[in-house]
């Protein structure tokens, strides 16, 4: 993998910040200097993102529905590159993580969004999004960020970009290219590395200060793999080939939502995944948060530690100021025991 400086690829522009917002949120994205034409830096694939040579970010590419190898890479990173530093003029925030940057860093950031926030739902609305690990790392950084021009944004990010390349004709579709190649390869990869901007599938410590080497070697290991295929035939389509190790990741993704009419699983904004118990029909309420899967070796849940304990589970107090009632269940993630484990511990959490 080569690393290539965003300078050389799309510019970015210095507007007025909107009304309400912190005078600092006023970088705009002026063109993208390159084609979209099928080549190197075309979907699908996976990309990793430096801060001045070192890796701080993992995220995955396609182009468009109806042409998923198509499409620029640089469209998306350069977006990353606004949402990292917290310069874009439309960066906004889902609520929750507004509220942990607005509550727990101790930062003039977080007086500023706090003041932004006071004024209007603007925040909540941008069309760049940004979340509480973007702004830890805007905070390590921000004597060079705030006052940053455009030019020195572009020479202090680059990117290395790895395109997945099919075995077969004809290419699977969009939805099955993302789950079954792109997505796992990418998951292994951010656990690996904990990038300090990810946000899913990490863990709560950020990983070490890794560099281009380094990672092109990791990308190469996972992008040589040439996995045994298995024939699934999605309604009204021709068979297409599918890796059954990553099946195998859909599967461990899925794992924590059994058929029980008790409880309900869904997502956060971010990608994180909760159980909710569920209500009488008749209830106008939310039923409480039963579990919450913080990563893959992590989840905080309700039930107290001596009930987890009677069904052989350890677990500790979660010290997470917004589930001040959870605990937290630590385990390996092995994918022959997570179903299992998950199960327990939601039993557990109904009284059950």
């Amino acid at each position: 993998m080569k690393r290539h400086h965003l300078s050389t690829i799309c510019s970015l522009t210095l507007r007025s910040h909107d009304d309400g917002m912190p005078e600092w949120a006023n970088v705009v994205r002026s063109k993208i200097n390159a084609t979209s034409a099928n080549g190197e830096f075309s979907g699908g694939g996976v990309y990793a993102c430096f801060w001045n040579e070192t890796l701080i970010y993992i995220g995955s590419f396609l182009g468009p529905r109806g042409n998923p190898l198509g499409g620029h890479v640089a469209d998306r990173i350069s977006k990353h590159v606004l949402g990292f530093t917290l310069r874009a003029k439309e960066l906004g925030f889902a609520k929750r993580p507004l509220q942990s940057i607005i509550d727990m860093l101790d930062h003039q950031i977080a007086r500023d969004l706090e003041a932004a926030y006071g004024l209007s739902d603007r925040l909540e609305h941008g069309s760049i999004k940004a979340t509480y690990n973007k702004a830890r790392f805007a905070k390590l950084h921000w004597a060079e960020l705030r006052q940053a021009t455009p030019e020195m944004l572009l020479e202090s990010f680059s990117f290395a970009y790895r395109r997945i390349e099919f075995p077969h004709t004809p290419v699977p579709e969009k939805d099955e290219i993302k789950k079954c190649w792109i997505d796992p390869i990418e998951k292994r990869l951010i656990r690996k590395f904990q990038p300090i901007c990810n946000t899913e599938f990490r863990s709560d410590n950020d990983g070490h200060a890794a560099r281009i080497d380094e990672v092109s070697e990791a990308f190469d290991k996972e992008f040589a793999v040439q996995p045994a295929l298995t024939a699934v035939t999605a309604p009204n389509s021709q068979p297409i080939a599918v890796a059954t190790d990553a099946l195998e990741e859909i599967e461990e993704a899925n794992e924590a939502s059994p058929s029980d009419p008790r409880w309900s699983e869904y997502s956060t904004n971010s990608g994180q995944m909760r159980v909710r118990a569920v209500l009488p029909a008749s209830s106008r309420k939310k039923g409480r948060t039963l579990l919450c899967r913080k990563s893959a070796k992590r989840v905080f849940c309700l039930a107290d530690t001596v009930r987890l304990e009677a069904v052989g589970v350890k677990a500790t107090n979660s010290g997470d100021p917004t589930l001040p009632s959870a605990v937290s269940v630590d385990f390996e993630g092995d994918p022959t025991k997570c179903a299992a484990l998950l199960r327990k511990i939601l039993e557990a959490c109904l009284g059950v």
